[in-house]
């Protein structure tokens, strides 16, 4: 009777001691899921993030794309009314024009030379339209009719008149000009080109809004020669980036700043009544 009982209880035992393991590996099975189950979710929310920043970006440059056409065809039409009006000037004034008369004849060259520059620019877009990239390359060199004598000061000063959003490889536009001396700076596009060969000194600063990632860069043509981030991505506050570039270039390269192609940006260029975004120039020697 005594093995009996002994053998019972060992037989009872075992089944307790399998009992508890089945619970202990169905508590880790569980715990594994639930672990599976959170990875699962960060996943989501994860892709969901980025797909809605990738929505947001396409939205931006959308908008971007359009307010590009817009300002494309304004241009345009400027051009052909400048044209226009240049045009019945000189068939107007072409059979009155007195030889003799040196204000006068001094007038009529200078309305030729402007009308003979509106045209060259004009052929200069067409060929830029039919070429895809960013301003800058050397295939997109501009070409000065007349140029600027070395003996001309060259500088210039602009800013952003309001704040924008961008996204990489974005060219900024700085479109409201306080100084062009040498009228070698576009507002319409951003950039300068150099009327003659020499050492320039270019210097460009950018607010970044809260929450916001600039990294920008100056380009010659399309080169980088000088490159500055903004970083307020974790505080609450605008925050700002200034670059300044000593560089000799050569006439007809083309100056300008842009986003980073390649780095993170977030946020967008903060530009007010109280501090502005700018970009300036001048030709040092």
């Amino acid at each position: 009777m005594f093995c009996f009982h002994l053998s019972a209880n060992v037989v009872s035992c075992r089944q307790e001691g399998e009992n508890i393991s089945a619970e202990s590996t169905f508590q880790i099975l569980l715990k594994r899921i639930e672990d599976q189950d959170k990875k699962i979710a960060a996943i989501e929310t994860t892709a969901k993030a980025d797909r809605e920043d990738l929505e947001r970006k396409n939205s931006i440059l959308e908008e971007m794309i359009k307010r590009s056409d817009l300002r494309q065809k304004k241009l345009e039409k400027t051009i052909d009314d400048l044209k226009t009006e240049i045009f019945e000037l000189l068939t107007g004034n072409v059979d009155t024009v007195k030889t003799s008369n040196v204000e006068e004849h001094s007038d009529k060259k200078q309305t030729v030379t402007i009308y003979e520059r509106l045209h060259d620019y004009d052929k200069h877009n067409d060929a830029q339209s039919r070429q895809v990239g960013v301003p800058g390359k050397r295939e997109q060199k501009r070409i000065l009719t007349g140029g600027v004598s070395p003996n001309h000061a060259i500088a210039f000063y602009a800013y952003l008149s309001k704040g924008e959003s961008v996204i990489q490889h974005h060219s900024v536009i700085f479109d409201t000009v306080i100084t062009n001396v040498g009228v070698a700076y576009n507002h319409h596009d951003g950039v300068f080109t150099a009327p003659t060969n020499g050492v320039y000194v270019f210097n460009w600063n950018l607010y970044s809004s809260s929450h916001g990632d600039l990294v920008s860069e100056l380009m010659v043509n399309s080169a980088q020669k000088g490159g500055r981030r903004s970083d307020s991505l974790r505080v609450e506050e605008d925050h700002s980036s200034s670059g300044t570039v000593v560089v000799q270039i050569n006439q007809g390269d083309v100056v300008y700043v842009r986003m980073h192609p390649t780095a993170s940006i977030a946020g967008f260029i903060v530009s007010s009544g109280n501090y502005q975004s700018s970009f300036s120039g001048w030709l040092l020697a």
